[in-house]
Order: structure tokens, then C-alpha cells, then sequence
């Protein structure tokens, strides 16, 4: 969609030399991809091609929870994580005698860079903002020539046409699992 909005502002903006206009080729106005559905359509997915363990047994999966500000993603990390890991590093140093510093250590490293992933991109993840896109609508109408025949046709950057849901589950779903799968063969994972 990218591309061809791009061929087609190339071949309108052919004879305007010295002519800068920003297009935003997204759906953010108009056909919005919600967090809710990306997490409504994984979950559908997992549960019609549940991952199977290596006894063969389906794996169960909860739905996951959705934070609307990082505090809040913050403050459930430490809740659910970072306190069990201060109880397991007092229980180790006074009970146990350091038989579980390693897994400790290795435990809290993971934490940390949990915490630290997040925190570089909640600006992003948490960001609310659309970007106008008037120029690519317009651009959108000049080429279509109202006809319904034309390059806006022939080339289909509309942002309107696209179907999350189908999209999500027959396409970014089943391919995000795959990449994941082979860096796990690989051992990059």
C-alpha cells in the first residue's frame, strides 16, 4: 500500500519540481487497528491452532492483559513479579543458604530487562495520537477521477479496504508464529 501510494504521488508530482508534500499512508483516522482487536483476534487464533507441548497436549492460554499507561503496566510488574523475586532473594539469603542465588540473579536480570524494553518503548505502545492524512485522501480523489476507474483504483492504497480482522488472523498471526518458531530453531529466541 506504501509503494503504491508512493508510484502514484511520483507520477502526480511529475511535472511540480521544488513541490513537498507529506503523505501519511495509514489508517489511524480512518480504519483504526485497535490494541483490543489485536489482542481479541490473537487470542481467536490461539485458541482455533492451539500451540501444541512436546507431549502433544494442547497448551492453554489466558487472555492477555491490556494497559492503557505504562504506571500501570509498572505497577503490576512489581506487584506480580518484582515482590515474589524479593521474597524468593530473603528466603534464599536467610533460609536456604544461597542455593538459589544463581536462579535469582538470572531471574532478576530477565526483570530488569523487561523493565527496561518497556520502558524504551511505552512512548510508542502508549501513544494516542493519529496522524491527518487529508493529503493522501486527497491525492486519493484526484487519481480516482470519481469514474471508479483511474490510478487510485488501479494501484488500491485506500486505507478503508482493509479488514483487520481477516488481515490479523490469516496473515500477521500465523507469520509473527513462524518467525518465532525458526529464531527458536536457530536458538535466537
Amino acid at each position: 500500500m506504501v509503494v503504491n501510494a508512493t508510484m502514484v504521488a511520483m507520477a502526480t508530482h511529475n511535472d511540480r519540481a521544488g513541490t513537498q508534500v507529506v503523505y501519511h499512508v495509514t489508517s489511524a483516522l480512518q480504519n483504526p487497528l485497535s490494541c483490543n482487536l489485536l489482542e481479541e483476534s490473537t487470542y481467536a487464533y490461539c485458541l482455533m491452532n492451539p500451540r501444541v507441548g512436546t507431549d502433544k497436549r494442547a497448551i492453554k492460554h489466558k487472555r492477555p492483559l491490556l494497559f492503557s499507561r505504562y504506571a500501570y503496566f509498572h505497577a503490576y510488574t512489581v506487584l506480580a513479579y518484582k515482590t515474589r523475586l524479593q521474597v524468593l532473594y530473603l528466603a534464599n539469603c536467610l533460609l536456604l543458604g544461597g542455593r538459589f542465588t544463581e536462579y535469582h540473579n538470572k531471574l532478576n536480570r530477565s526483570l530488569n530487562y523487561l523493565m527496561f524494553m518497556a520502558k524504551l518503548y511505552a512512548p510508542y505502545v502508549f501513544f494516542k495520537g493519529c496522524f491527518d492524512d487529508t493529503n493522501l485522501r486527497k491525492l486519493w480523489g484526484t487519481t480516482t477521477g470519481g469514474a471508479g476507474h483511474g490510478d487510485g483504483y488501479a494501484f488500491n492504497f485506500d486505507p478503508n479496504c482493509i479488514n483487520w480482522r481477516l488481515y490479523l488472523f490469516n496473515t500477521h498471526i500465523p507469520a509473527v508464529l513462524k518467525v518465532a518458531a525458526d529464531m527458536k530453531k536457530e536458538g535466537s529466541a
